[in-house]
C-alpha cells in the first residue's frame, strides 16, 4: 500500500535530530524512542525516571537505560548529579536486544516477492549473488528470509552476502542456521558491514580452531553445546596446541577417557599459575621430586595429584 500523507494539524511541532533516525530506526528498541520523544517534548530539563516511566509506560530500568543510550549516541547530554534509587546501568539492557521481538518479520507471497525484486535493484543483486554463492536457485522460504534480513533487520546487501559466504565455508547452508547467526549479530548490535566483517573473521578463526582441536582429540562428530563453549573459551584464552595435548594426556591417565570438563579444569589451573607451555610444568616440580614426570609430580603451588583425584567425582560431561 502506498500513501500520500499530508499533515492536517500545523500546531505545535516536535523536532527530532536526524542522528536519532539515521542508522538507528530499524535496530533500536521502540521503548527507547518513547523515552527520547518524551524528553524532546518536555518543557523542563529536570526529568525523573519515575516521571518518564509513568508517562511512557516503560519500566524504570528501561527509562534509565534509554537515557544513558541516547547520551552515548550523542543525542542528549546529562548535566548535574544524577539521583536514582535503582542500580540500572546501560549494560544491563541492550538497546538492540529484543528490538524485533514485539513483532514478527513480514510474510510475503510469491507476487509480492516478484514486485520487490522488480522495484528494488538491491534485492535483485542480493538474490543473484546468493545463488552464485550457493550454486543453486533460492527456494521460496529463502527468498522470504533474505528479504527480512534486508528490510526487517536492516542488514546491508554486502553484509548478508558476507554472512552467507561464511556459513557456506563451514558447511552450514540451512536458512534457519543463517537466520540464527544473523539474529545473534543483530541482538548484539552488530549490524553495519565493518563490524559484521570483524565478527565473521573472529568466528572463522574460532571455527578453524575448533576443527583443529577435534582432529587433535580424535573427534569425528559435532561437539555438544557445552563442549563447543569450552573449546571457545580455550580459543579466547589462546591455549597452545602443546598445552592442550598435555592436558589431554593427563586426562586420559587419570580418567581413562576424554573429558572436556576435566581438561578444562587442568588448563584453567595452569593458566592461574602462569603455565603457558609444557616446559613450564617442569619448573613447578618440587626439588626432591625432579626425577618424576610432569604428570606425577606435586607442585609448589598446588598438589596436582590431589586435585586430579578430587575432580574425578565431578568429571561427568557438562558439569
Amino acid at each position: 500500500m502506498e500513501y500520500k500523507i499530508e499533515i492536517v494539524n500545523r500546531g505545535k511541532f516536535l523536532s527530532i535530530p536526524c542522528k536519532a533516525v539515521d542508522g538507528n530506526l530499524k535496530k533500536t528498541h521502540g521503548d527507547y524512542y518513547k523515552v527520547l520523544l518524551y524528553i524532546l517534548n518536555a518543557e523542563t530539563d529536570d526529568i525523573s525516571t519515575r516521571e518518564i516511566a509513568s508517562q511512557t509506560g516503560v519500566t524504570a530500568d528501561t527509562a534509565d537505560n534509554a537515557v544513558l543510550y541516547w547520551q552515548k549516541i550523542g543525542i542528549i547530554a546529562i548535566s548535574g548529579k544524577i539521583k536514582s534509587n535503582n542500580q540500572s546501568t546501560y549494560n544491563e539492557l541492550s538497546p538492540y536486544s529484543g528490538a524485533a521481538e514485539n513483532q514478527s518479520p513480514a510474510k510475503y507471497s510469491s507476487k509480492e516477492i516478484a514486485q520487490i525484486v522488480n522495484s528494488n535493484s538491491n534485492v535483485k543483486l542480493l538474490y543473484d549473488q546468493l545463488e552464485l554463492t550457493l550454486g543453486r536457485e533460492l527456494r521460496f522460504s529463502e527468498r522470504c528470509g533474505y528479504i527480512n534480513l534486508y528490510e526487517y533487520y536492516g542488514f546491508e546487501v554486502q553484509s548478508i552476502i558476507l554472512l552467507v559466504e561464511y556459513c557456506v565455508s563451514i558447511g552450514k547452508t540451512a536458512m534457519r542456521y543463517i537466520e540464527t547467526v544473523a539474529r545473534s549479530l543483530y541482538d548484539n548490535g552488530i549490524t553495519n558491514y565493518r563490524d559484521i566483517e570483524k565478527e565473521i573473521q573472529k568466528m572463522a578463526k574460532s571455527h578453524t580452531y575448533e576443527s583443529k582441536i577435534k582432529r587433535m582429540l580424535g573427534i569425528n562428530s559435532n561437539l555438544s553445546t557445552k563442549q563447543a563453549q569450552i573449546v571457545s573459551s580455550w580459543f579466547e584464552r589462546q591455549f597452545s596446541d602443546s598445552l592442550i595435548e598435555e592436558a589431554y594426556e593427563i586426562t586420559l591417565d587419570n580418567t581413562g577417557k576424554l573429558s572436556f570438563p576435566y581438561m578444562n579444569k587442568i588448563l584453567e589451573n595452569w593458566a592461574d599459575i602462569g603455565v603457558k607451555k609444557p616446559e613450564d610444568i617442569e619448573k613447578l616440580e618440587k626439588p626432591n621430586k625432579k626425577s618424576k614426570s610432569a604428570r606425577e609430580t606435586s607442585y609448589d603451588i598446588d598438589d596436582y595429584e590431589k586435585f586430579a583425584i578430587n575432580f574425578l567425582s565431578d568429571n561427568k560431561e557438562g558439569k
